[in-house]
């Protein structure tokens, strides 16, 4: 380096006597990026996400899955652990994802149509694709 400047190196900063020090949070914030198309990453994220379509049940296959209820209606009281399959509903997109779950049955409620689990999480009839229990 020159010996010219060299005087210069070792000096303090200098100090406004009209404006008062940045913080270092504001100094920080002059630096960060700026993000034109905020939300842009999260939408085509979701974009690229995948749903399955539901599937439709035979008359077989809805037959059945009523057998099926029928006896685990009779269980009911043994409170039994079931596993079913069933469909959910994506709420952003059409279509959706096919779910298992293991849990033990509280009760079934024929008049609303759906299998209630201890837990009290419910699952409607037209939802279900596969229900396992060891009795059948």
């Amino acid at each position: 380096m020159s010996e010219k400047y060299e005087d210069m190196l070792y000096l303090d900063p200098p100090v406004s006597k009209t404006h008062r020090k940045m913080s270092i949070q504001d100094r920080a914030a002059q630096f960060m990026p700026f993000a034109a198309l905020t939300g842009y990453e999260d939408l085509i994220r979701e974009s690229s996400r995948i749903t399955q379509s539901r599937i439709e049940l035979s008359e077989t296959e809805i037959e059945e899955l009523k057998h099926k209820l029928e006896i685990l209606h009779r269980h009911e009281i043994e409170k039994p652990l079931i596993k079913v399959q069933y469909f959910v509903h994506d709420l952003k997109k059409s279509g959706g994802s096919y779910q298992m779950v293991e849990k033990y049955l509280h009760r079934i409620d024929d008049i609303e149509k759906k299998i209630i689990f201890k837990d009290r999480t419910t699952i409607h009839f037209e939802e279900i694709i596969s229900i396992e229990y060891e009795e059948f």
